[in-house]
Order: C-alpha cells, then sequence, then structure tokens
C-alpha cells in the first residue's frame, strides 16, 4: 500500500503544472459571456520611440554604399536609432549629403575627424569628409544615440 501512496503522490506532482496552467487560464474571460472585448490603444509616438530606444535599433540591413567620383552626392539616411547604411565608402570624392528622416535631433560625428554636425528632423545638411582621405575606416557616430546603435563606420579614398 506504501508503494501505490508514492505512485499516486507521483502523479499528482507531475500534474500540478497542468493544473496551475488550467486554473491560470479560466480566470482570464471577460466579465459577461457575449461581452466585447476593447483591444488596448496603440502607444504614442512618443512611446514607441522611447521604448525603441531602450530596445535598441532598427537598422535597415542594407550593404556598404561605395559612391564613386561620377556617382551623385552619396546620401546617408538618419533614422530614429540609425544610419542607412551604416557602411560607406567613398572613392574620389569626400562630400556626403546627411538626410534625417527621424521625428528625433541627431548628430553625425566623426572622432577621429574631431567633426560633429547637427542634424534637425527633416533636415539635410551636406559634409565635406576631405580630412578622412586614406585614414581607413573610421567610426561615425551620432551623441544622442549611439548606445541605441546609432553607429557606423567611413572611409574615404
Amino acid at each position: 500500500m506504501a508503494a501505490s501512496a508514492r505512485g499516486g503522490y507521483a502523479r499528482a506532482v507531475r500534474a500540478a503544472p497542468l493544473i496551475l496552467v488550467l486554473l491560470l487560464l479560466s480566470g482570464c474571460g471577460s466579465g459577461e459571456p457575449g461581452e466585447a472585448v476593447t483591444p488596448p490603444s496603440p502607444p504614442s509616438d512618443r512611446v514607441r520611440r522611447e521604448s525603441h530606444l531602450v530596445a535598441g535599433h532598427d537598422r535597415p540591413a542594407l550593404p556598404c554604399l561605395e559612391a564613386a567620383p561620377s556617382d551623385p552626392v552619396p546620401e546617408l539616411e538618419m533614422g530614429d536609432t540609425y544610419f542607412a547604411p551604416a557602411c560607406v565608402s567613398l572613392r574620389g570624392r569626400a562630400d556626403l549629403r546627411l538626410v534625417n528622416r527621424g521625428a528625433l535631433e541627431h548628430s553625425f560625428g566623426v572622432r577621429a575627424a574631431g567633426l560633429e554636425v547637427g542634424v534637425g528632423p527633416g533636415a539635410v545638411e551636406r559634409v565635406s569628409l576631405e580630412e578622412l582621405r586614406g585614414r581607413g575606416p573610421v567610426e561615425i557616430f551620432c551623441r544622442f544615440h549611439a548606445a541605441a546603435g546609432m553607429t557606423g563606420t567611413i572611409s574615404v579614398a
């Protein structure tokens, strides 16, 4: 009899998680049968931006931009927490357009050159990177959002 009691106890222990889940799910219904459930309202833009900064960046997966002298002025997009593309290679030229398509203030910084350009929401700035010629890839960053992943590299040959 002692062996069968132990077997019943073991079955009860194995069944306990299932019973717990069923009890929790039974309490998840709405108040009255047939009552409409109101979906939660979407978060405000500010909440979306702030949670996005906490969650990391949403940099589009783009290949490295390679621009030759005969190409139009290359463009670096600034989103709310990313540069797109995150890698830029300028050959035979040193100019770059910075386009802020985000809703936040950004900067384009290059520590190796002591350069920082502020770019407001919706703004376009043009920058010359002649002082970077021949240095190889150097880091670019946004001083406001680097911790959220708004970084990249640029080289000027």
